[in-house]
Parts: structure tokens; sequence; C-alpha cells
């Protein structure tokens, strides 16, 4: 090897040795932070993959109960109609049942 090798390899190793400490310091840094962020990305990822499903889950639910609100309002009306015929005065038994059936789906 010629000399202009050897002092190269001498103050690169010099260097190196020296700032061992300082470099090893600085590169637990380096990781640290990017580990965190990876994590971070880790996590926002995780988050919007169980947040997308769970969105969908409330707009069927929502859906749901507005359909049963319909249903109950359907059904709120049909109590208040057999409700009147059933205190109309002139209301017979063999009326109302024919109501009562039709209201159950049975005519």
């Amino acid at each position: 090897m010629s000399s202009g090798w050897i002092q190269v390899l001498t103050s690169t190793l010099s260097v190196v040795g020296a700032g061992g400490g300082l470099g090893a310091v600085a590169t637990a840094i380096v990781r640290r932070r990017a580990t965190n962020a990876e994590a971070a990305d880790v996590i926002t990822d995780t988050a919007l993959v169980l947040v997308e499903p769970l969105k969908q889950r409330i707009r069927d639910l929502e859906n749901e109960v507005r359909e049963l609100q319909r249903t109950v309002k359907v059904a709120l009306a049909e109590l208040g109609r057999l409700r009147m015929a059933m205190l109309d005065p002139a209301a017979n038994l063999e009326d109302l049942r024919a109501l009562a059936d039709e209201a159950r789906g049975l005519d």
C-alpha cells in the first residue's frame, strides 16, 4: 500500500474511533425517530382500515333506524284507527273482529 492510502486509512479509523460514541448516539437518535415515524404510520394505517368498516356499519344502522321509525309510525297509526273503531258507539263485535283481522293481515 502506498503511504497516501495508509494515511487516509489511519485518518478514517481515527475519526471513526474518536467519533464512535457520538456516532452511536446520533445513529440511535435517527433510528428512534425513524422507528417513531414508522410506528405512527402503522397506527394511522390501522386506524384507517378499522374506521371504514365502522363508518359503513353506522350507515347501515342509521338506515335500519329510519326503516324502524317508519314501521313504528305505521303501527301507531293503525293502533289509533283500531282504538277509534273500538270507541265508536256504533261499533259491534263483528266489525271490530274484522278490523283486527285486517290489521293482522288475515283478511
